[in-house]
């Protein structure tokens, strides 16, 4: 999980200036909360090499509310 989570993290960082600008990227249908879907394409926008099995496990260990 760590792997993962520093991959996508990184990421994140050389991308956006903030976390604010990030959600807004992931939320792409403005419901002021992101799916596992929105995570997904982000991820693929990204071109991040992940398996979507291990995007749905790095969604629910981030998703905090569920």
């Amino acid at each position: 999980m760590a792997k993962l989570l520093a991959l996508v993290s990184d990421k994140i960082r050389e991308r956006f200036l903030n976390l604010q600008n990030c959600f807004r990227f992931l939320d792409t249908n403005h419901s002021q909360s992101i799916s596992i879907n929105e995570f997904a394409q982000a991820i693929d926008h990204m071109r991040l090499k992940i398996s979507f099995d291990d995007i749905k496990k790095l969604f629910r260990y981030l998703d905090k509310k569920g």
